[in-house]
C-alpha cells in the first residue's frame, strides 16, 4: 500500500465521488424509509382487513375478476400476481418485456419476471435512479438479461429506443409508467405488438369523462398526468386489446390483445365496471412476505412455469 500523501486534487476526486455515491443513493434511501413507515405491524393489519372487505363487495363477485390475484413480491401495487394472473390464463411466448419508467428497478412491474427466466428493456429518465440500477442489477446487465437506457421517452423516440435493444414484432409485456405523456407515448408505438399492456391511468377523473394530459405539458403533477381510464380504453381498443382489469388502488389498467380474451376475463371492456377508484397508498396492505431484496442475481434460478396468485 502506498504510504504516500494524496493530492488536493485526488482528494477532490474522492469527496466528489463520495457526494455521487450520497446523490444516487438518496433516492432509494427514501423509499426505504417511506416502505418502513408503512411496514408497521398495525397498519398492514389493518389494510389487510380492509381488501378483505372491500373484496366481498358484489362488484367483486366474479371470480374471474384480477382483484383477487393481486399480491406483491417486488412490485407496489400487487402487480407481480395480477401479471401472473393473466399469463396462467393466455400462456406467455417468448417471455420478453418492455418497461419504461422504471424507477430505481428494485419496484417495478417486471424485476419479478427476471426470477421467472424473463428479459428485456428498462429505460428510465432519472440520473440516480439509473446508477441504482447499474450498481445493483450488474449482473443481469452484464449478462444480457436487462437492457438498459437512460433517456426520456418521448414520442419521437419510443420506436428507435425499442428497436435498440433488438426488439421488434410480439413480445409479451409491455409496462407503462412515465407520469405524464403516457397515453401519447403508448399510442405512438409501433415496432412491437405486445400480448399484454400494463399501463398507469388517471383515476381522478372516473368514466365515462376521456381526459388526456396535454402533449409535453410544462407542469404535470397532481392530477394533471396520464390519462383518464376511458381514455386509455378508447385508444387501446383501436389498437387491438381489451380491458381487462385495474388494480384495486385504483393506479394500474390491464389490457390484453383482443384475439387472446376468449372468455377468459371478467366484464371485458367494460369501463364503467372495471374502474377502481384512487386508493393511492393501499399497496402496503397486498400480500408480501419479507423486504424484498434488492436485485436479480445468478445465484437465484429462474422458477419453473407460473407462480399463481392466491385470493385473499
Amino acid at each position: 500500500m502506498s504510504s504516500e500523501t494524496p493530492s488536493p486534487a485526488q482528494l477532490d476526486a474522492v469527496v466528489a465521488e463520495l457526494r455521487e455515491i450520497k446523490r444516487s443513493n438518496n433516492v432509494v434511501e427514501q423509499y426505504l424509509r417511506a416502505v418502513n413507515l408503512r411496514d408497521d405491524t398495525a397498519s398492514k393489519r389493518a389494510m389487510d382487513t380492509f381488501l378483505r372487505q372491500l373484496l366481498k363487495e358484489p362488484r367483486y363477485a366474479d371470480p374471474r375478476r384480477l382483484e383477487h390475484y393481486a399480491f406483491k413480491v417486488f412490485s407496489e401495487n400487487g402487480e407481480d400476481g395480477t401479471l401472473q394472473e393473466i399469463f396462467r390464463r393466455i400462456g406467455s411466448t417468448n417471455k420478453r418485456f418492455v418497461e419504461f419508467g422504471v424507477s430505481a428497478g428494485n419496484q417495478c412491474n417486471t424485476h419479478f419476471l427476471l426470477y421467472l427466466g424473463w428479459s428485456g428493456l428498462w429505460m428510465e429518465a432519472n440520473v440516480d435512479c439509473i446508477n441504482f440500477i447499474k450498481r445493483t442489477f450488474s449482473a443481469a446487465l452484464d449478462q444480457g438479461v436487462v437492457a438498459l437506457r437512460h433517456t426520456l421517452v418521448t414520442t419521437e423516440n419510443i420506436n428507435d429506443l425499442i428497436a435498440s435493444a433488438g426488439m421488434s414484432g410480439e413480445i409479451d409485456l409491455l409496462s407503462v409508467d412515465i407520469d405524464s405523456n403516457d397515453w401519447h407515448v403508448c399510442k405512438a408505438i409501433q415496432v412491437v405488438i405486445p400480448r399484454v399492456i400494463v399501463i398507469e391511468y388517471n383515476g381522478s377523473f372516473p368514466p365515462p369523462v376521456e381526459w388526456i394530459m396535454p402533449l409535453n405539458h410544462p407542469s404535470p403533477g397532481g392530477m394533471c398526468f396520464g390519462a383518464s381510464l376511458s381514455a386509455m380504453e378508447k385508444m387501446l381498443s383501436q389498437k387491438g386489446y381489451s380491458l381487462v382489469g385495474t388494480d384495486i388502488a385504483g393506479v394500474n389498467a390491464f389490457f390484453v390483445r383482443s384475439d387472446l380474451i376468449e372468455g377468459r376475463f371478467a366484464q371485458v371492456g367494460d369501463v364503467g365496471a372495471l374502474y377502481n377508484l384512487p386508493r393511492y397508498g393501499l399497496g402496503a396492505g397486498f400480500p408480501t412476505g419479507h423486504q424484498a431484496h434488492a436485485a436479480w442475481t445468478p445465484s437465484f434460478r429462474p422458477l419453473a412455469g407460473i407462480v399463481p396468485g392466491a385470493k385473499p
